[in-house]
């Protein structure tokens, strides 16, 4: 049930050495609203894909909390990683760079969503 902590030291380092990164936020407690917009400039904020998240995925943890336990996806975005452990912001120009570089370095990715002018505001959809 419980995965061990993917160090993202060194697949960080291939695309730093790649790309400009924008921002890196670390999904830890207080989830992925809390931890990306903790990076982001106080002017900006993001729209992410509830579709990328596992909360419909076959086996997922999340899936089970929310049908089975009756945790609110509200709830589980506030207080969980999701399954992102890591979210990398990039300008929209590096995107399809940085998707290429992680599949050459194996390192799974999923584009979320995109940064916004909406102030600090993470929302899903």
């Amino acid at each position: 049930m419980l995965k061990p902590t993917i160090i993202y030291v060194k697949p960080l380092l291939k695309i730093i050495e790649s790309i400009n990164l924008k921002a890196l936020a670390h999904i830890t407690g207080g989830g992925i609203a809390e931890n990306l917009s903790r990076v982001l400039p106080d002017k900006l904020g993001a729209v992410l894909s509830l579709k990328e998240l596992g909360f419909e995925k076959n086996n997922s943890i999340y899936k089970w909390l929310n049908y089975e336990c009756k945790v609110d996806k509200k709830e589980m975005l506030k207080t969980f990683n999701c399954g992102i452990g890591m979210i990398i912001v990039v300008s929209k120009k590096d995107l399809e760079q940085t998707i290429a570089i992680c599949k050459v370095i194996k390192q799974p990715v999923k584009y979320l969503g995109k940064v916004t002018n909406s102030k600090k505001e993470v929302v899903f959809n």
